[in-house]
């Protein structure tokens, strides 16, 4: 008869989210996971496979969470200039938040492993692309609705409020002032409006 595990799988996939968002790939050992998550060396093993499985699934769920948290906070009574300025202020306020300046767990790992490991740049890509879309899909929806010029491009645009969004997470990994995360997000709107 199998045993039943004694703990949960979600949380300790979000522990090490966490930690590798922390530390990143290379710096986390097999010790800091086992310390870190709780549970033995067998039952990590047993349950996520080695490291680089596990560091696979918590950017996977990393992914997941940040595709539901950007759709989620998108409100369709505003603009989009009104929407992209609430997203970017958040991305500056949890840089503020946060002592550790950990920025983004997916960005962390496109800098970190992308050009090393092809299952991480998959995902890194994926990511990127579904998030170009989404933005694309909502400046569509904002010429539609006369909130924008129309005369830039939707993929062009969509492109650019991706790399201005991507960027704000490396200023806020770096530990950049406030103000030069405020400057960008401003510069950035002023064009679109």
């Amino acid at each position: 008869m199998p045993r039943t595990k004694a703990f949960d799988q979600q949380d300790v996939l979000q522990k090490a989210v966490a930690l590798f968002w922390k530390q990143g790939y290379e710096a986390t050992s097999m010790q800091d996971l086992v310390d870190h998550l709780g549970i033995s060396r067998s039952s990590l093993y047993e349950t996520f496979g080695d490291k680089e499985n596990l560091y696979k699934q918590a950017l996977k769920a990393y992914r997941d969470q940040g595709t539901h948290r950007l759709e989620n906070q998108w409100n369709p009574d505003k603009t989009f200039t009104q929407n992209l300025r609430a997203l970017f202020n958040a991305v500056i306020q949890e840089a503020d938040l946060d002592p550790e300046a950990k920025g983004c767990f997916l960005v962390n790992a496109g800098i970190e492993l992308a050009h090393t490991q092809p299952d991480v740049f998959n995902q890194v890509k994926e990511n990127q692309e579904n998030t170009i879309a989404f933005f694309k899909r909502k400046i569509i929806e904002a010429k539609l609705a006369n909130q924008l010029p129309g005369k830039q491009h939707a993929t062009e645009l969509a492109a650019l409020v991706y790399n201005s969004y991507a960027g704000l997470q490396v200023l806020a990994r770096s530990k950049s002032d406030t103000n030069t995360m405020k400057n960008a997000v401003s510069a950035l709107l002023d064009l679109l409006e």
